[in-house]
Parts: structure tokens; C-alpha cells; sequence
């Protein structure tokens, strides 16, 4: 990928661009950016500017034949480590999963769109009801990879995406190479949540924030790809602008429907203190795959942030659609000022529970319960 291909942050673009004309990038980055906010886009952009021979005006030139393996995906010295887990689509024998594994479908969603988000990438190797993750096993085969010299290019460049995925175990191993590279290696890190990664790790990396578009800037991108309508409302639903996240708004849009409503049953059920209506709720919950229940934390919080605004009479940053502003505004008129940070707080604590795995059924009945006593 060209610096110029990148959907938006043209700006940021030419700015590594220069750092890395002037031999300042460092020998590890971490690209820190929100849910398909373009991380990816950005380290393969990096990855392929470094290696190209005739790159010029802040670009590579696209053509080379180190570009041009980089843009399949297929160079032999950009290695690539991201979240896996058992799956169907592997061998059953394999049963320490490494990212090498699933390359064929990694690089058929690159060649799509670098903009996909984790839950996106779960699904299409068959982990969505699976927690990814980035084992020991991976980082010795990340090791192994870069006690080599380059094959052709200049730099060997290793592309860890949700770095924050990283066992304690694998973190380690990677740490001791982090701290004594080899002049011939980049390391880029892709984290949505650089806070879970070790600060150790973090002290090592050179890092860049990947800001959100503008909201206008989003709109015209997406303009050919959905009606003015549609376009409209799923800008509204974006607080801070992200081509990969707008595009799984594109695709998602009945089932962030579906979580919608779901929260908004459960408040309305709390309202009534009605246990027997709220049981079947917490189970359908329950019932959800893993990222369908992780999608469902994530868009209550946004619901709860949409409720707590039209409560304060702030209806314009609320961006709820005509249509549904008075069922919102309605419902916000009968819930306490103390409801929303316990909310929050609950949903924090729920997300964190099926990370970690615990029983589902006990983490949504926890939750449902909560909203029963708070509202």
C-alpha cells in the first residue's frame, strides 16, 4: 500500500514519510488507533516505502517489485502476527494455532480492505465465539523469523496487529527482542488498547497516534457506498470518524439494530422492577457468540451515552435520528442522574468478564440484575 492510497490522515502520511527519510522512525512503533481506524493501512504503507528502491515525493513507488509482493501480501521479509484460536478452518492437530495458519484469509481480507476490525477477522477464521489471542508458541515463531537476514529487502518488518492480544508469556519473550534488535528489523505494533500492553513493551516503542477522519471527511468517502440516507445516520452513529468502523456499521447495521434493542428492553424492564420479563433477556444474551456480546456492551454504552445527553437537553451531539428522538427522549425522562456511571461501570465489568471467559449465563444475569437495582 502507497502512503496515497491511505483513506484520510494525509497529513499524518507525510509526516512518517519524513521520519523515515531522516532515520528517525526507530526500530519499533506503535500505531495506537480506534476499531478499523487504518493502523494496518498505515504499517504496510511504512513497510512498503522502507523496502522500496525507487520511492520519491513522501511515497513508494508502487511498482517495484518489492512493492508489489508487499501489496500481495506475499513479500518473504514483511511477516505479519495477529489474534488466533482453534478453528474449524485448520487442522485439528494444529493445537498451538499461529497467525501463519490463517494467512491465505488474512490476506484476502487485506486485499479487500486493511480497514476490518477484530471481530470481522474472527469471524472470517471461524473464532467468533473464541477469544483471540497471541500465544508463546507465536512468539517463538516470531523469534525464529528474525534471527534471519533479510532475504531481498533492506529491512525485515514484523506487523503485530492487536498487539494487546500478547500473553503475558509471549510478551515477555518479544521484550528481550524488542530491546535488542537487529539494525536490519522493524517491529510495528497495532493496538486499539495500548493501555493492556506491557509498559515495558510500550517504553520501546516510538508512538503514533492514528486520529479519527473528520465526520464530513467520512461522509464523502462513503458516498458511493451507501444512499445520502443511510450515509447520514451512520456518521451520526460514529464518535470519532473511522472509515474500517463506518464500514462494519455498512454491514452490521441489523445487528447493531439488534443490540439496540436489547438494551433498550432491559432498561425498560428495570423501569418496571419486572424480574420475570428480564429473565429471558439475560438469557437470550447468554446465548450470543462471544463478539456479538462484546458488539452488545460496546453499543449499550453508546445508548446510554445517546440517553444521558437528550437528559441534559443536548440533543445535538446525541445524534439520534428524528424518527427515534422521542422514544429516547421519553425514556431519558425516566431514568436517574445516578443510573449512567453504575451502568457504565456494569457493562466495563461485563465486557471484562467475557474476555476472561467466565460463564455466560452468570455474567448477563449479573449484569440484568444490576440494572434492576440501579434504575
Amino acid at each position: 500500500m502507497k502512503f496515497s492510497e491511505i483513506i484520510g490522515n494525509q497529513e499524518l502520511a507525510r509526516q512518517i514519510a519524513q521520519i523515515i527519510d531522516e532515520g528517525r522512525l526507530g526500530h519499533a512503533i506503535l500505531l495506537d488507533e480506534m476499531p478499523g481506524g487504518g493502523a494496518l493501512a498505515f504499517a504496510l504503507a511504512i513497510a512498503q516505502y522502507i523496502n522500496c528502491k525507487n520511492r520519491s515525493n513522501f511515497d513508494s513507488c508502487g511498482s517495484c517489485p518489492s512493492c508489489l509482493k508487499i501489496q500481495k501480501s506475499i513479500h518473504p521479509d514483511i511477516h505479519f502476527a495477529f489474534p488466533v484460536n482453534t478453528s474449524s478452518k485448520v487442522s485439528k492437530s494444529d493445537k498451538n494455532p499461529i497467525s501463519d495458519l490463517f494467512l491465505p484469509i488474512w490476506r484476502e481480507m487485506i486485499a479487500k480492505s486493511p480497514y476490518f476490525t477484530e471481530s470481522q477477522l474472527y469471524n472470517e477464521i471461524g473464532i467468533d465465539n473464541k477469544s483471540g489471542n497471541i500465544s508463546a508458541y507465536e512468539a517463538k515463531q516470531i523469534i525464529n523469523k528474525l534471527v534471519l537476514h533479510p532475504y531481498e529487502a533492506s529491512h525485515k518488518v514484523m506487523i503485530i496487529w492487536m498487539a494487546e492480544r500478547m500473553n503475558l508469556v509471549a510478551a515477555n519473550k518479544l521484550l528481550k527482542l524488542l530491546e535488542e534488535p537487529s539494525p536490519d528489523t522493524i517491529f510495528i505494533l497495532i493496538s486499539n488498547n495500548p493501555d493492556k500492553l506491557l509498559p515495558t513493551i510500550i517504553s520501546r516503542c516510538r508512538a503514533i497516534k492514528i486520529p479519527p477522519m473528520d465526520i464530513s471527511q467520512l461522509a464523502k468517502i462513503l458516498e458511493d457506498k451507501t444512499s445520502s440516507k443511510d450515509r447520514a445516520a451512520i456518521c451520526a452513529k460514529l464518535s470519532g470518524g473511522s472509515y474500517g468502523k463506518a464500514l462494519q456499521l455498512i454491514d452490521y447495521q441489523e445487528e447493531s439494530a439488534e443490540s439496540e434493542e436489547l438494551i433498550i428492553s432491559i432498561i425498560e424492564v428495570g423501569l418496571r422492577k419486572n424480574f420475570e420479563e428480564m429473565y429471558p433477556l439475560w438469557n437470550k444474551l447468554a446465548d450470543l457468540k462471544k463478539e456479538k456480546q462484546k458488539e452488545f456492551c460496546i453499543k449499550s454504552e453508546e445508548v446510554l451515552r445517546r440517553l444521558l445527553m437528550i437528559k441534559n437537553g443536548l440533543n445535538d451531539i446525541a445524534f439520534i435520528e428524528e424518527e427515534r428522538l422521542e422514544k429516547f427522549t421519553t425514556l431519558a425522562s425516566k431514568i436517574k442522574d445516578d443510573f449512567f456511571p453504575k451502568a457504565v461501570a456494569a457493562l466495563d465489568k461485563t465486557l471484562s468478564a467475557i474476555e476472561s471467559n467466565v460463564n455466560s449465563k452468570l455474567t448477563f444475569c449479573d449484569l440484568c440484575n444490576r440494572f434492576l437495582l440501579y434504575l
